[in-house]
């Protein structure tokens, strides 16, 4: 066998490792535990009923809660495919070679009128929930109110090199 072949042959082998390896890291759930899935029935409670059990709700408060939630989920839903439309908008200009600096701002400023409607909304809606805790909910409801930052954000996404 020429040094041509042999040189040939370990490059597809090569080649065919790299997929492997790629299929291996990508059809697989990762090994890093903000990653993990975690096994079906120890999944995390969501905050829908996390709330509910830490702010002992009851029956009427709970039925109260999910219409909060239904509205809140669709002004959310809106605000998100407001969101979603400005930023393709905006990813669209650098299809230009000249960069529309004005428009470019324009976008990016409403953008940030959309987060802050979608953080309005967010503190609105735990005030709404507020109004429907009783006298002796209040302590719990104030305890919740310092883990809802971390209880609303999502994990930090791995660095790329």
């Amino acid at each position: 066998m020429n040094k041509v072949k042999l040189l040939s042959w370990m490059v597809g082998i090569l080649i065919l490792l790299n997929v492997a390896v790629l299929f291996f890291i990508v059809g697989k759930p990762s090994e890093f535990p903000h990653q993990m899935h975690p096994p079906h029935g120890l999944q995390h409670p969501g905050p829908k009923r996390l709330i509910m059990e830490k702010l002992h709700f009851d029956r009427a408060q709970k039925q109260a809660y999910e219409k909060l939630i239904r509205a809140h989920r669709t002004k959310i839903d809106s605000l998100d495919r407001k969101i979603r439309f400005c930023k393709n908008e905006l990813y669209s200009l650098l299809k230009d070679n000249a960069t529309d600096t004005a428009n470019q701002n324009k976008l990016m400023s409403k953008l940030g009128e959309l987060q802050m409607q979608v953080e309005q909304t967010h503190f609105n809606h735990f005030t709404d929930i507020k109004k429907l805790c009783h006298a002796d909910q209040i302590d719990d409801y104030n305890e919740l109110t310092t883990e809802l930052a971390g209880l609303f954000s999502h994990p930090p996404k791995p660095k790329h090199d």
